[in-house]
């Protein structure tokens, strides 16, 4: 069983208006994730929203503006939503002081971002055009003519028009007439100058929470409908409501209110009150979710859409979504993915040109911290089906407020899934997860993903793999040296991307400090860093296990792990060596392996070094001591310190850490600060001259160093020249991992960045299963 199965329990379809059936195999693959935008703002919740473009990711939230750059998720630009729309030409005109209800979107039948927002108790709403695909460039932008309302916005696009829909507070409103709606002709939102309202119509009276549809099919006719499309609101859904604009030249019409009947009734309670609440792990708070439509994606002739339900209001929050025939109004598929030990909350979906549906939401349960979850169903998946979810990105707390409900905490009311516009097949979705000890700090995040089964892979996600997709596999043919083409099948040196494969037998040398990055090794063979010269390896994964077969397992073995089961053809272990205990790196040398991201992996089980029943060394430069006491008091302002012996293996340029010495007391005032991070008295310095027992620093101290009593301060050395490190710790985080049935040792060794946050068995340094520690020491 795969690890990640762990995270999914066994999940139940409830086919509507046909027999019940299982979930289909998730076949889903996450192909990169990055945080997004996190709080607090002037809400208590994010409105999580956002969009992909060619080359970058938006985060249009109700605290910031935010761009990253789409391979990588560095933030590129970062700007309040105050500060966005008073940037918005002309410029200082549209101003947000309460910013609500952010809506966005890209359009890629034009190459435009669009984004409008409310400012809460004032009845505006603004509106926003980038002036190209580039969000970093200028925006033109527009008060739209709305009288004061409730706002709620919903926002949609086509070929032919912009589409926001509002809740109104005119009087004599009820839930069957409450909102309304705005079309603007697409040339008229592209004006040079920007947004032009001359043509602008407005539709009155519609059914509340009815929600424009995001159709981007560049082919749509001018006489082709856009659809408005929303479930019934209130505590129980039935039924669907459904609109279609069509457009005469710059002339917008609204057809009659049609009623889809839905299969069966559904709960959707309000979230005051107890049925409406989903669990997290204790001692956190039961989350409050929304009961409104989400998203609503149209293609062709068919338009889906999602939102939260429930069978009854014992049951876990689930995701009801559907499939309506524009043309005739028929409900052509219904389905609840739902499951009686979590909740999923705040759905949203899109759907690709091939009828492929992708859907992102947040998933939550009392052993679970909210995390974000992504499921698929293919065109041809039987109907009424969805894939069994797969977790994206995992939360690593439970999500904590300063003023609870007295039903626990509210969580998002929206979230964002989206086409990549350049990437066919790939979704993106925004969601909100648990991921901050602090109260009132909500957190959201991007994850990409797929289906598994594609019969092709897609231009890649990251800088760091090969854009003509997954590269052949590289064999060694005989052992020697790893820059030598005659070490590998057809002279070809393991480049950037490459798939690798160290045969059984063979014993390659790795000699090269490289700045590319290989995908994967799969280790049969031996792989021995130079001791006597620096070397540097950036890997995707490294596999050590019998069988000469390549694999980009990172957690499971592909062969069995027992005693009698790890010796490759030869006769010999299947072995890393980066030093051995009898000849480590030496002393002037450096020997670096970090774990480099790549697209296509899992991102629960890697970047990794995996040893399945081989054995795995690690040993740098041997230290006399890696930290002793204080030779000396230190006053504040030395730049000298003492020790108690004379130490062999320190050298300049090593760091080196002073522990605190004063007992941290409010009363004596000797600690001021609210907490100790950061204000600990422990110092970090480098050492810049070694003579004997004394350590020359490359800065004073800020802090008195005691050498007496049960105080006595320690200077330790946190250098080593061996150093197994994430390349990107932000982003992705690697591991490392003996499995059952492997061997090997560590000595005067660095392992830097390394754990995944909140994914279990995936840690720092991992002996896994019954490994034997006997006489082991870390």
């Amino acid at each position: 069983m795969k690890f990640v199965s762990w995270f999914s329990a066994v999940l139940l379809i409830h086919l509507l208006a046909m027999p019940a059936a299982t979930s289909l195999a998730a076949n889903v693959a996450v192909v990169s994730s990055f945080p997004a935008d996190n709080g607090p703002g002037y809400k208590m919740v994010p409105d999580t929203q956002g969009a992909v473009g060619p080359k970058h990711v938006v985060d249009f939230d109700g605290l910031n503006f935010v761009v990253h750059d789409k391979e990588t998720g560095r933030v590129l630009v970062r700007k309040t939503q105050r500060e966005f729309w008073a940037s918005v030409e002309p410029a200082g005109t549209l101003i947000a002081p309460n910013p609500w209800d952010p809506r966005f979107l890209y359009d890629a039948t034009s190459d435009r971002w669009i984004g409008v927002i409310a400012s809460d108790g004032h009845g505006h709403g603004f509106l926003a055009v980038s002036t190209s695909s580039d969000p970093t460039k200028p925006w033109k932008g527009v008060i739209l003519p709305m009288e004061k309302q409730d706002l709620g916005f919903k926002l949609g696009v086509d070929r032919n028009g912009l589409y926001a829909t509002y809740a109104s507070a005119e009087p004599g409103r009820d839930i069957h007439n409450l909102h309304d709606c705005i079309a603007i002709p697409k040339e008229d939102l592209l004006a040079p100058e920007g947004p032009n309202l001359e043509n602008l119509a407005t539709f009155t009276r519609l059914e509340h929470d009815s929600f424009p549809a995001t159709d981007l099919n560049p082919n749509k006719a001018p006489g082709d409908p856009e659809v408005i499309l929303n479930k019934e609101f209130g505590n129980d859904c039935g039924q669907l409501y459904m609109y279609r604009i069509t457009w005469q030249g710059k002339t917008a019409s609204i057809s009659e209110k049609q009623v889809i009947p839905l299969g069966k009734k559904y709960r959707s309670p309000n979230t005051t009150v107890e049925a409406a609440t989903a669990p997290q792990p204790s001692p956190g708070l039961t989350i409050r979710a929304p009961r409104r439509t989400i998203a609503v994606s149209q293609f062709g002739d068919s338009v889906y859409q999602c939102n939260n339900a429930k069978l009854d209001d014992a049951s876990r929050w689930g995701i009801f979504w559907c499939e309506v025939r524009v043309s005739d109004g028929k409900l052509l598929q219904e389905g609840l993915v739902t499951d009686a030990d979590c909740d999923y909350l705040v759905p949203s979906l899109a759907v690709d040109k091939d009828g492929n549906v992708g859907i992102g939401c947040t998933r939550t349960s009392a052993t679970e911290f909210p995390s974000v979850y992504v499921t698929m169903r293919a065109a041809d998946d039987p109907k009424g089906q969805m894939r069994e979810p797969v977790l994206a990105v995992p939360g690593t707390t439970y999500y904590r407020v300063t003023s609870p409900h007295r039903f626990g905490t509210q969580f998002g009311n929206y979230s964002s899934t989206c086409i990549d516009p350049t990437n066919p097949g790939v979704f993106w979705t925004c969601q909100e997860y648990a991921a901050s000890t602090t109260p009132d700090q909500w957190s959201t995040a991007w994850a990409a993903f797929r289906l598994s089964e594609l019969p092709h892979e897609h231009k890649v996600l990251k800088a760091v793999s090969s854009e003509s997709g997954i590269a052949p596999i590289i064999e060694t043919t005989k052992s020697g040296q790893w820059s030598d083409q005659a070490t590998w099948k057809d002279r070809r040196v393991p480049g950037a991307g490459a798939r690798v494969l160290i045969r059984s037998g063979h014993h390659v040398t790795y000699d090269v400090v490289s700045d590319q990055a290989i995908r994967g090794i799969t280790i049969s063979g031996r792989l021995s860093f130079e001791t006597d010269k620096d070397t540097l390896l950036n890997v995707g994964l490294i596999n050590i296990q019998a069988g000469d077969q390549y694999t980009e397992s990172g957690f499971d073995c592909d062969v069995p792990q027992h005693p009698h089961h790890h010796h490759g053809s030869h006769g010999h272990r299947p072995a890393l060596e980066v030093g051995t205990p009898g000849q480590p790196v030496g002393p002037s040398h450096t020997a670096t392996i970090r774990l480099v991201d790549f697209d296509g992996m899992d991102k629960q089980s890697c970047p990794a070094i995996v040893c399945c029943g081989g054995r795995m060394d690690f040993h740098g430069a041997p230290l006399s001591r890696t930290w002793l006491k204080l030779g000396q008091p230190v006053k504040a302002g030395d730049s000298t310190v003492a020790l108690d012996e004379e130490v062999t293996g320190w050298r300049v340029g090593d760091r080196v850490v002073l522990t605190a010495t004063t007992r941290q007391n409010k009363a004596k005032k000797t600690f001021t600060a609210p907490s100790l991070r950061g204000h600990s008295q422990t110092e970090e310095r480098i050492i810049t001259a070694i003579d004997s027992d004394r350590l020359t620093l490359d800065r004073p101290l800020e802090f008195d160093h005691v050498c007496e009593g049960v105080y006595r301060g320690d200077v330790a050395n946190l250098s080593r020249n061996v150093v197994v490190e994430s390349a990107d710790p932000d982003m992705v985080r690697g591991h490392t991992m003996y499995h059952v049935g492997s061997a090997g040792s560590i000595s005067y060794t660095e392992f830097r960045h390394l754990g995944k946050p909140g994914v279990l068995g995936r840690y720092s340094l991992h002996y896994h299963l019954g490994v034997c520690l006997r006489t082991a020491g870390v």
